[in-house]
């Protein structure tokens, strides 16, 4: 975790994973730093990891990659603190399916969470307004008309980016 106080630690501890072995936790401190410059990408984004959270998340995801190899985890997928993965049924058994039918990479359609206000301090359980995928919307002129819209009222789009979420 980025900021080791965050309420996303509480939210997920709370929700059971931590302690069934489904997600670990694991803060940004002095440790994780140093193994930093061990990934791939350190030469293209260590310079910038004390000022921008991509250049920590993409660490922090090769990191991830080497601790899930490690485990022996057969799925590896990073959620922010603003996003909630549903699914159909339970992971492992979603997970599972994927293995069973050869499939070694699947993107999820993101739909992310808007806060309502500046101070909220626990996105996941005071959200009521999410961000379409635009991959998800209709590609007419009636939709068109309401996102041309929706830019005009809020002077830029309310959407997310529409490339997915990936589990490898």
């Amino acid at each position: 975790l980025d900021d080791p106080q965050d309420v996303s630690r509480r939210v997920l501890e709370e929700s059971g994973w931590v302690e069934a072995g489904f997600v670990e936790l694991i803060d940004v401190d002095d440790t994780l730093r140093s193994s930093w410059q061990s990934m791939p990408s350190w030469g293209r984004v260590g310079s910038y990891c004390n000022m921008e959270v991509q250049s920590r998340q993409i660490l922090n995801n090769e990191h991830a990659m080497l601790r899930a190899r490690k485990l022996g985890a057969d799925w590896l997928l990073h959620v922010d603190c603003d996003e909630l993965l549903c699914l159909r049924g339970c992971a492992p058994a979603f997970f599972s399916d994927l293995t069973a039918r050869g499939c070694t990479m699947y993107t999820l359609n993101n739909v992310e969470g808007v806060p309502q206000s500046a101070d909220s301090t626990d996105v996941l359980r005071s959200v009521r307004v999410f961000r379409q995928n635009m991959g998800l919307v209709p590609r007419n002129p009636k939709a068109g008309a309401a996102f041309f819209s929706w830019q005009l009222r809020l002077g830029g789009w309310f959407i997310s980016y529409e490339n997915g979420k990936s589990a490898v």
